[in-house]
């Protein structure tokens, strides 16, 4: 693009989809800690309703399966288990991946290629003597699927908005540069007739009126310049022979 419209569109179109790829990141990054930090809210919140029943099934050797709790677990696709060394107590929801026992407070694992959020606690009550692990945990597919779906709609709509700009920028720039053109044409048209009492119109945006005008100031001192040279060839012409000078005859 050698043009100035060309260039002008090409520039203005590269720094706005700089500008919405780095807004498309900060906005996809953001969406996505708030939702994590909702998982982990949620994971927390499940921990804290279900310390009571937990403590319970130990405490009497019944670890039946709270069904509420159940649907809840599995609606989220989560587990819980909760667990005395290798050996498992209780266990609700959807099947807990299989692995090493996840570490204390939150954390993300990686099981046969899936990814899960986990959070697991020491049950702090004396009758347990701080030996049962509470270990909650639910799949990031969803997630992560959500992430990848947003990123791909910020993504389209990120270029149509490039698209839409670069065409209106192209035809802005057309009215834009519609007076330049005229000047052009009209320097075209002096610097071919070797007209220099024309003038090229002052109008356009300030720069263009004040390259207008130098222009104009320019071919006025070209005028008067062409009309002292015509002036002194004049006076020349009608000097009168210097003596001594012989005049040739036919």
């Amino acid at each position: 693009m050698r043009g100035l419209r060309g260039r002008l569109t090409l520039g203005v179109t590269t720094v706005l989809a700089a500008v919405l790829a780095v807004a498309g990141v900060v906005v996809a990054r953001d969406v996505d800690r708030s939702e994590r930090q909702v998982l982990d809210d949620r994971l927390r919140r499940t921990a804290e309703l279900s310390r009571a029943t937990a403590v319970a099934a130990v405490q009497q050797e019944l670890p039946g399966a709270d069904r509420r709790l159940d649907a809840v677990l599995s609606a989220t696709r989560s587990s819980l288990r909760l667990a005395i060394g290798d050996t498992v107590l209780l266990s609700s929801g959807d099947p807990a991946p299989q692995g090493r026992r996840p570490p204390l407070g939150l954390h993300t694992v990686t099981v046969d290629g899936r990814r899960y959020r986990t959070y697991a606690e020491t049950l702090q009550d004396p009758g347990l003597g701080g030996l049962v692990r509470l270990e909650l945990t639910t799949g990031l597919d969803q997630l992560e699927r959500r992430q990848a779906a947003l990123q791909r709609r910020l993504a389209g709509l990120g270029a149509l908005l490039v698209l839409v700009a670069g065409a209106g920028v192209w035809l802005a720039a057309d009215l834009v540069l519609r007076p330049l053109r005229r000047l052009r044409a009209a320097t075209a048209g002096i610097a071919s007739e070797g007209d220099l009492d024309r003038r090229v119109a002052v109008e356009g945006p300030t720069e263009l009126r004040g390259l207008a005008g130098s222009f104009n100031a320019m071919l006025a001192r070209l005028s008067r310049s062409a009309e002292d040279r015509n002036r002194a060839l004049e006076a020349t012409r009608r000097l009168p022979p210097t003596p001594g000078t012989s005049c040739a005859r036919p």
